[in-house]
């Protein structure tokens, strides 16, 4: 066991400076510009996002994200705690491997359409996803994707933002940032952002976050495409209900739930909320900082935190027996026993016990949200298992 974990610990220094996936790693997700791995990093468990360069992705493109984490989480040796923290990067030559905190529960995505999120919930978590992107509009950097995929929950129970690829920056404390490039996915993306022409990215990110806020509360997306101008002409008939209750706060989600024949039980103040967000016009939408002053969320300052176990619960896509003769659990090692164990799995020296191993993984519920998900553009990744993030607690509690 002693030359066991030697060996381990001569791979976790090696890794560090030539990543490659860890022994029996998982694949947190995959898309078209790499891979994202749960890793090791300076003896940390983490993820590691490999960005493999290509025509379209750049090394000044990759670089250009990691100067964006840089400039959220190194200010004045501060950092948001609701941001993705960001450990290091590393360059290769035909790759780079950004080293981010390991996020066990998965993204809100999952947890919207696994179990939903109820208004408790989605008060704490949304108020979290303000200062996030406050903090990070305050620090000079626009996000310019945001949406549920992209907003990962610790194992505290706690939100963060992740994913700062199509950011933009400008100085600390600045106003506005001023872009004119297209960048954000279909259902999330603001109306000006697809007129090509320049737009404040501060004001686009907060559309963005009523598109989650609405999502979160119904299940459903408000937009396919939020383009007013679209190349077929075809507006999309949501977007011209907006339109129309432009100046009735509050119409617009009461009118669309009516149209599909669904109930709608979104507090008024919640209503005014999502409405002041998805403002048409940019100069009348409701910024960041405004937004987190609403009414709806005060209640969530005096609320008890959900403890990680009821996220966990809500999240399990199936329910596992217990194992009768299991002494201790797989949470319940030591970091080193746990990576051990994957080292010797990977060499084929012992056989793992079997709560190490993720179970199958069953066929989903295809949800309303999930079809929308399939036609809106989006770049996601594929989501992790909790499983996975279960077998992982113990290296993330070090």
């Amino acid at each position: 066991v002693r030359d066991g974990k030697t060996q381990v610990r001569e791979w976790l220094d090696k890794s560090v400076m030539n990543f490659r996936a860890p022994p029996s790693s998982y694949v947190l997700g995959e898309g078209g510009y790499g891979v994202v791995y749960t890793a090791v990093f300076e003896g940390h468990a983490c993820a590691a996002k490999e960005i493999k360069i290509s025509e379209r992705v750049t090394h000044t493109k990759v670089l250009r994200e990691v100067r964006a984490y840089e400039q959220v989480q190194k200010v004045d040796g501060e950092r948001s705690p609701y941001v993705v923290e960001f450990f290091g990067h590393v360059q290769q030559e035909a790759s780079h491997i950004l080293y981010l905190e390991l996020c066990e529960l998965g993204d809100l995505l999952n947890l919207v359409t696994e179990g939903g999120v109820d208004v408790r919930l989605s008060r704490k978590l949304f108020g979290q996803l303000l200062r996030a992107v406050g903090y990070m509009h305050g620090r000079g950097v626009a996000h310019r994707d945001i949406k549920l995929e992209n907003v990962l929950v610790a194992g505290s129970g706690d939100l963060r933002l992740c994913d700062l690829g199509l950011a933009a920056r400008t100085r600390a404390g600045g106003r506005q940032c001023i872009c004119t490039d297209f960048a954000g996915t279909h259902s999330y993306t603001a109306p000006e952002v697809w007129a090509a022409a320049s737009y404040d990215a501060f004001l686009s990110d907060a559309w963005s976050c009523g598109v989650c806020l609405f999502t979160m509360l119904t299940t459903m997306f408000p937009f396919a495409k939020a383009d007013p101008s679209p190349e077929d002409g075809e507006v999309d008939w949501r977007l011209q209900l907006l339109q129309e209750c432009e100046d009735d706060p509050g119409a617009f989600v009461l009118k669309l739930h009516a149209e599909l024949r669904r109930e709608c039980t979104i507090a008024e103040s919640g209503l005014h909320l999502i409405t002041s967000l998805l403002t048409i016009c940019p100069e009348r939408r409701a910024t960041v900082a405004t937004a987190a002053l609403s009414p709806w969320l005060i209640e969530a300052e005096t609320e008890h935190s959900w403890p990680r176990d009821e996220l966990l619960a809500k999240m399990e896509m199936s329910a596992q027996p217990p194992t009768a003769d299991r002494s201790r659990s797989s949470t319940s090692w030591s970091s080193e026993e746990v990576l051990f164990r994957s080292f010797q799995q990977a060499c084929g020296a012992e056989t793992p016990p079997a709560e190490l191993l993720p179970p199958p993984r069953p066929d989903c519920i295809v949800l309303e949200l999930r079809r929308q998900r399939a036609h809106s553009g989006s770049r996601s990744l594929r989501r992790p298992r909790v499983e996975v993030a279960e077998w992982f607690l113990d290296i993330a509690s070090c």
